[in-house]
């Protein structure tokens, strides 16, 4: 709340458009998902722990499994769990 009231203060009325990074939180959570699939955990399990489907959790993980044979994910994971 101290930082709302910190952008009230500086911007008064102005119209701000602060961004979600609903992508990069998606991609987190992707990530946290496919390395507790990789430690054992069943998809019914993981579909609870993220309060997802299993059909959900099916279609996440092999898409996850493409980008992290990416190089470039590899660099913003660090970024990734600090979000997380």
């Amino acid at each position: 709340m101290d930082d709302f009231k910190a952008l009230v203060f500086n911007f008064g009325y102005t119209r701000l458009e602060i961004p979600r990074c609903s992508k990069l939180i998606r991609l987190a959570r992707d990530i946290k998902i496919l390395q507790d699939s990789r430690a054992g955990l069943a998809q019914s399990k993981l579909a609870l722990k993220y309060q997802m489907t299993a059909r959900s959790i099916r279609i996440i993980l092999p898409k996850t499994e493409q980008l992290d044979r990416q190089p470039w994910l590899n660099e913003i994971q660090g970024m990734v769990a600090a979000i997380m």
